[in-house]
């Protein structure tokens, strides 16, 4: 199931503590897992470490990256324009992967009907072509 909207909450606290951080940013942080140290009483041993790594996570539930479709790089090039492609009979066009956050939810947990089915979305304007819930898309880039 699509989690766009932890994806833009995420970014969100992350901007407040740094404008900088952008949507990549969040994403990364929400799937990783992060160790750090913890200090603990030192044992009787001589080898015993006073250091115990505890890992943490920003992530709440069973969140994955996962690919929702395509942003044009540039403008869509006219049949015959590009030379040596696969399909010269259709138009061209260069894009990248753009990915969000998912999240794995057992069948029985309750979801609505229509995240459950996601259908293509399209902006021409800006050049992204989606996958995703009924709902509208949120512009994050």
């Amino acid at each position: 199931m699509g989690r766009q909207d932890l994806l833009i909450e995420h970014t969100q606290k992350l901007q407040k503590k740094d404008p900088e951080k952008t949507s990549l940013d969040a994403l990364i942080d929400l799937c990783g897992i992060h160790w750090h140290p913890e200090e603990v009483e030192a044992g009787n041993e001589p080898d015993s470490s006073n250091v115990k790594w505890v890992s943490s996570s920003a992530k709440k539930g069973w969140l994955v990256p996962i690919p929702v479709g395509y942003k044009g790089i540039v403008p869509e090039f006219a049949v015959s324009d590009v030379a040596d492609i696969r399909a010269p009979q259709y138009p061209t066009h260069f894009v990248e992967s753009v990915y969000s956050i998912g999240e794995w939810r057992f069948i029985n947990s309750q979801i609505e009907f229509d995240q459950m089915f996601w259908r293509y979305q399209t902006d021409f304007e800006n050049q992204l072509f989606l996958v995703g819930a009924t709902h509208k898309v949120k512009k994050t880039y």
